[in-house]
């Protein structure tokens, strides 16, 4: 297979990030390596590490969240996410970013006074990590774009972000 990049031809060139979605089980394991703890035990340690990841994350996303915060804490404690939480899987990572991401959102759409670069950047950050575990979640990132155009201060040049995502939003209107 081939595939151009940047004018350069490569062949069979493959980058897999996958292993983001592994990081805290990965700390789990090593710990488990450098105290010679039987394989079970280092499962289970392993385990351990992914619900801690998962018990800071929703921690920060409920810190942030500007409204509902008792919902979003009811979603994540659902019992299949908590079953999730403590496995060794890309759910354990996966959850609790995506319940960031709309947090995130819906703090920068409700309670940010402007929406800068910055802003914006960490939600892009946000939405490529998921999006290495599971793109089509990486979506949820759209949720930026219901924000109004009035608190948008996003100039790229001679592009304005606000200017286009008001055009985008009366679009919308126009349509439904």
């Amino acid at each position: 297979m081939r595939c151009l990049f940047l004018f350069y031809q490569f062949d069979n060139f493959h980058f897999n990030f996958q292993f983001l979605s592994y990081i805290p089980a990965f700390i789990g394991f090593i710990f488990g390596y450098i105290f010679n703890l039987p394989i079970a035990q280092s499962v289970w340690l392993a385990e351990f590490f992914n619900l801690i990841f998962a018990v800071i994350i929703g921690a920060i996303a409920l810190y942030i969240m500007p409204i509902k915060k008792e919902m979003l804490l009811a979603v994540m404690t659902l019992p299949m996410c908590l079953h999730q939480y403590g496995s060794i899987n890309y759910d354990a990572e996966l959850l609790p970013l995506c319940f960031l991401l709309i947090a995130l959102s819906l703090y920068l759409i409700y309670d940010a006074e402007k929406i800068k670069i910055v802003h914006l950047l960490e939600v892009l950050i946000l939405m490529f990590v998921i999006a290495t575990i599971k793109i089509p979640y990486a979506l949820i990132g759209l949720i930026i774009l219901t924000a109004p155009s009035e608190k948008i201060d996003i100039k790229i040049g001679k592009f304005d972000f606000a200017k286009f995502l008001a055009l985008l939003q009366k679009r919308r209107h126009n349509i439904l």
